[in-house]
């Protein structure tokens, strides 16, 4: 994830902004152990997407919640997900 947050950095213009949605996140309240083996996936907590987009030259760094949407026969499909917002400092380079 820092290398994605380091080349948003690079393909936004200073002031641009990013919206990331994502439905499975660490802070969902959920046991995701069984889909992180399977999947080889690792989930973020809102703290860690904040230290991510920091250090790769983002400001303004928001985070929300909604409220999943639920399908009967298959419980809550995404019961917590996250939308992380954030906009590309004026003035911060990739080469330093």
């Amino acid at each position: 994830m820092y290398i994605f947050g380091f080349a948003m950095s690079i393909y936004l213009s200073p002031g641009g902004r990013l919206v990331i949605e994502m439905s499975y996140n660490k802070d969902d309240g959920l046991d995701h152990t069984k889909h992180i083996k399977k999947m080889n996936l690792h989930l973020y907590s809102a703290e860690e997407m904040k230290k991510i987009f920091t250090e790769s030259g983002f400001s303004d760094i928001a985070i929300d919640y909604y409220r999943g949407f639920w399908i009967p026969f298959k419980g809550y499909v995404v019961p917590r997900g996250m939308i992380v917002k954030a906009i590309k400092r004026t003035g911060w380079h990739t080469c330093k």
